[in-house]
């Protein structure tokens, strides 16, 4: 179905005319989108093309209009149980010639969707920015969280001293930090002296087979071959000689 602005069929749909009649000059709330995105109303399929008010039903996933807006921000009604809206604006001024000339649009998204379909309603509004009924509260206010702190969650400004170069301490590595601090206690649990690295200070080293042959030398000292002896067992073998051939 084409683009099918509400506003004008709004005697068909008895139980919600008088909400449809009401939007042309004021924003909707919670419960007027909810009670009219339960009827029957026709969807359009094509998007808006012209900067004039309306109200019109899309498929979530359809491209609503083919203006070019500036900026989208996340708004909330105020009431008790605030009805969450896309906000977009535009300045008509310079191309109308009218100072305070604007073209808003407010994107409802009822939820949940099981109940209300997966369809948005989409409300425009061409007036003159400061003026009765479309003052600045009318668009409700920013749906953030810096809008819902309390006092005592503000922040705290800083100034341009606390942002100095001089102000600002440097971070160490943690890693580097732990080798640096390793390395300088194992420094003073060993130090090492000079002295102790001096060369007359270093002891040589012996050859092992060269101390092996100086042991057997000290073995050969130890056991000497006694000549004495060896002449006295000659002589007593040429006494027993003597005696036998007698």
């Amino acid at each position: 179905m084409p683009t099918v602005n509400l506003q004008d069929i709004a005697h068909e749909f008895p139980d919600v005319e008088e909400i449809l009649e009401r939007s042309i000059s004021e924003w909707l709330g919670l419960n007027d989108v909810q009670k009219i995105s339960l009827q029957d109303l026709p969807i359009s399929d094509e998007p808006v093309t012209d900067f004039a008010s309306g109200l019109y039903r899309f498929v979530r996933t359809s491209q609503l209009d083919d203006h070019e807006w500036p900026l989208v921000s996340r708004r909330k009604t105020r009431e008790e149980t605030p009805l969450r809206f896309d906000l977009s604006r535009i300045d008509l001024g310079s191309a109308s010639g009218v100072p305070g000339d604007t073209f808003e649009r407010q994107v409802y998204k009822p939820n949940p969707l099981n109940v209300y379909g997966h369809y948005v309603i989409a409300h425009y509004m061409r007036h003159n920015v400061g003026t009765e009924p479309f003052s600045d509260d009318d668009s409700g206010e920013d749906d953030n969280e810096v809008s819902e702190r309390s006092e005592s969650q503000e922040e705290v400004p800083v100034t341009e001293d606390e942002l100095s170069d001089d102000s600002i301490q440097p971070v160490e590595d943690e890693t580097q930090g732990e080798e640096e601090q390793q390395g300088l206690e194992n420094e003073e649990a060993d130090p090492v002296n000079e002295e102790e690295l001096s060369v007359d200070s270093v002891e040589p080293v012996e050859n092992e087979s060269q101390g092996e042959e100086e042991q057997g030398s000290v073995n050969e000292e130890d056991d000497p071959v006694n000549e004495d002896h060896g002449l006295e067992l000659t002589i007593q073998m040429q006494i027993k000689l003597t005696i036998k051939t007698t």
